[in-house]
């Protein structure tokens, strides 16, 4: 039995009417959203039983489906950007592809936003963009291809397709968990991870170790029960009735839902130390202003939208519509606050948009760094930390936006490897780039593999740090490593890998004489079991071996310690490994240097290994040109083989706007005094933008806020400047008008006088 639910889906809307012209389904005026107990079916549409062992993930398309139009949904804003179907209107905010260890931020954007690359350019295919994004995509789009074998390294036969999650925002379930729908996109579980999310089911298996011949019909892999376990869920019982129903809670979208792909947060704040916008404190809801019907074509809420959609509905939802519109029933839309602005000349509400007082961080010398949810993969809770510090994102810049108006937006400078041919950058996917970037980008996971290796020690003599130039490094979980910043080595540590304990530094073995003719027992169980550690799994890798003094010591296959003269004389023990008979230390001084001057800094790689990723690919490839992107500027070697940087549009940054965090109007710009805008210092105009990215290089792009406004600078400075001199004018002038005050009342008493004389002689 199928139970059929017909009912308006509010989408974004939520419970309150949705704008005129919306109307794609129809309404009976009932203003509750009705009980979803219904069956659940296949991506075959075919009906699910629960308690069956083998029974399959739940299709949205074909649950949901039977009583919305999936087709008009598939329309919607959010998951119809590669098809061009729906318009681009103003930029937002782009995908952004992450490397590491290359050094990738590379903003990407199906809808053709100024400053963004579109993925298929680069050779991404639908599979890779789901793969790399999924993880904060609502389904479809990309994750449903309309031929699944066009793509020969996809396999979608295998994961399925990544259906529009309907739950994802209209899930009211404390269970519905954003998390669980990350990890089964990372284990390309498509199909299953809508049915995993919404905790309907307990979703085993992993799609990505299972061949690629494996499809749904095949079923458990008879032959490994371990490691190549086909997807599979197991349903929760207890939530179905008997007749296989269950319950969704449904409901209009809570804040909750949306603010796991559209958090933003100060880098590095409290979380306590963060406020909400000032319309979520006066209980206002996301959709209660960005809403949509079945068609799910949201309401972004700029001013000219309602012009671009041709529908003035629209235009009421955004902050003019809402707060202006209406002034003489005494306010906005709903009797919103009416701002009267007193003594704010109007040109200011030509040339600036509501946000530019209102939205995002106040204004600083510099703008605030920012981490936003789709970019720096936040909302992802678990034992392993998801969030990345890349890519440098900033806010509020103040740029003209495409209507004229000075408005704040968000800002990111691209950072990517290209190849160059006729004066056109083409960037390069990390994945190509990988094999080249290791032993020369991966200074710090050289040095974090070794401290892993020795951690098979124990920590009971203590733990395995490395020190240089002054400074302590620890190994992280992800491999790399971190700087001591409450611990500085005494002065004159050497080099090298140490033990910390108790606040001191102890070698790594022994102290011994290498002059000796016999070291002590305990010194050679020592290093055997120091340079076992080492011992590399492939042997072409060369020797686990100690340089100390003129000798080099080694473990011989027989598990004893072998020793040989060496040409080099190392006061300090070197721990490394003997190539062909040649000693090279464990981490080459190349990787020391670049770990000690980007460890505690936000960058990840210098000048001196950016050009030697360059020699090196131009070597690999004598065809091609090479360049780096970042920074503001393109790096590539000159003639004379030395790092040259240059300027390219390709090298601008990209902007989108930002809305919020709305502020009230005691907290907007210029609240307090005009000098927040009009002064030789004002932020909002002169604040300085650096530009960031994973580069540690002098050569760093510098714009001030009145570039990007297209303002004349000297201009600005000169009427800013009549306003910090405005005190001293006032000052002047009530003292002139004082001044003339006094001498008309001088002038009064000396004609009162000669009146009181003239009447005196006529007497």
């Amino acid at each position: 039995m199928r139970v059929s639910i017909v009912f308006l889906t509010i989408g974004a809307a939520g419970l309150l009417a949705a704008p005129r012209g919306f109307a794609d389904e129809p309404w009976d005026g009932g203003r509750t959203v009705p009980v979803h107990r219904l069956p659940l079916n296949d991506s075959e549409g075919l009906d699910i039983v629960p308690s069956m062992p083998s029974a399959k993930p739940f299709s949205t398309s074909k649950s949901c489906g039977t009583c919305h139009s999936y087709e008009k949904i598939s329309a919607g804003w959010h998951f119809n950007a590669s098809s061009g179907k729906t318009p681009a209107g103003r930029a937002g905010e782009p995908w952004v592809l992450i490397d590491g260890l290359t050094g990738t931020q590379l903003p990407l954007s199906y809808r053709g936003w100024a400053g963004t690359w579109n993925p298929s350019a680069l050779g991404l295919t639908a599979w890779d963009f789901t793969k790399m994004f999924g993880r904060h995509m609502p389904g479809g789009d990309t994750g449903e291809p309309a031929d699944i074998f066009d793509d020969t390294h996809a396999r979608w036969s295998v994961s399925g397709k990544l259906e529009i999650n309907c739950l994802a925002c209209h899930s009211g379930s404390h269970a519905q968990d954003h998390s669980e729908w990350t990890r089964q996109i990372a284990r390309e579980n498509f199909a299953w991870a809508a049915t995993a999310a919404s905790g309907l089911g307990e979703v085993g298996g992993m799609a990505l170790r299972v061949k690629p011949t494996w499809t749904i019909n095949d079923g458990p892999n008879p032959d490994d029960k371990e490691f190549a376990v086909p997807p599979y869920v197991k349903y929760a019982m207890p939530q179905f009735d008997s007749k296989n129903r269950t319950v969704f809670q449904i409901q209009k979208p809570a804040d909750k839902n949306c603010l796991n792909c559209h958090s933003v947060s100060p880098s590095h704040a409290k979380k306590e130390d963060v406020d909400q916008d000032v319309h979520s404190r006066a209980g206002f809801q996301c959709v209660d202003c960005h809403r949509n019907d079945i068609n799910h074509k949201i309401v972004r809420g700029y001013e000219t939208e309602a012009v671009e959609r041709k529908d003035a509905s629209v235009g009421d939802f955004s902050c003019r519509g809402c707060h202006v519109e209406e002034p003489a029933k005494g306010g906005g839309r709903l009797g919103a606050p009416y701002p009267r602005h007193g003594g704010i000349p109007p040109v200011h509400f030509e040339k600036l948009s509501c946000t530019t007082c209102h939205s995002g961080p106040m204004p600083g010398a510099t703008p605030t760094d920012v981490r936003v949810s789709r970019a720096n993969r936040l909302g992802i809770h678990g034992r392993a930390l998801w969030f990345t510090d890349a890519p440098f994102i900033q806010e509020p810049v103040f740029v003209k936006g495409s209507d004229g108006k000075i408005a704040p937006h968000r800002v990111m400078w691209p950072a990517f490897w290209a190849r160059r041919a006729n004066g056109k950058l083409t960037p390069i996917q990390p994945d190509e780039l990988a094999k080249t970037a290791k032993g020369i980008l991966d200074a710090g996971h050289q040095i974090g593999a070794v401290l892993k290796a020795f951690g098979q020690l124990g920590d009971e003599s203590g733990e395995t740090v490395f020190v240089a130039s002054g400074k302590l490094f620890h190994a992280n979980a992800d491999g790399d490593v971190d700087l001591d910043t409450t611990f500085a080595p005494p002065t004159g540590s050497p080099s090298g890998f140490a033990l910390l304990k108790d606040g001191k530094l102890l070698p790594l073995a022994p102290s011994f004489d290498p002059a000796a003719a016999q070291l002590e027992s305990a010194v050679e169980t020592r290093l055997l079991e120091v340079l076992q550690a080492i011992a590399p799994d492939d042997a072409a890798m060369g020797a686990p071996s100690l340089a100390r003094g003129k000798k080099i010591y080694t473990r011989n296959e027989d598990g004893s310690l072998g020793v040989a003269d060496s040409s080099d004389d190392h006061a300090a023990p070197v721990w490394g490994r003997t190539v062909n008979g040649k000693f090279k230390p464990i981490v080459s001084e190349f990787a020391v240097r670049a770990v000690v001057e980007t460890a505690g800094t936000v960058q990840s790689f210098t000048e001196e290994q950016l050009a030697l990723m360059l020699q090196t690919l131009a070597a690999a490839d004598k065809s091609a040109e090479f360049a780096y992107v970042g920074r503001g500027y393109v790096f590539a070697l000159g003639k004379d083989g030395k790092l040259a940087a240059s300027s390219n549009p390709a090298a601008e940054p990209v902007f989108w706007p930002v809305a919020h965090n709305v502020r009230s109007a005691q907290a907007s710009l210029g609240a307090r005094a005009c000098t927040e805008c009009h002064s030789t210092e004002a932020a909002m105009l002169f604040g300085r933008i650096v530009a960031g990215g994973p580069l540690k290089t002098k050569t760093v792009a510098v714009k001030k806020m009145v570039e990007l406004e297209k303002l004349d600078g000297s201009y600005h400075k000169l009427f800013g400047l009549t306003f910090t001199m405005r005190p001293l004018f006032k000052m002047t002038l009530w003292g002139c008008c004082g001044l003339m005050a006094a001498m008309l009342g001088v002038g009064a008493l000396v004609g009162l006088q000669r009146f009181a004389r003239y009447l005196g002689k006529k007497e």
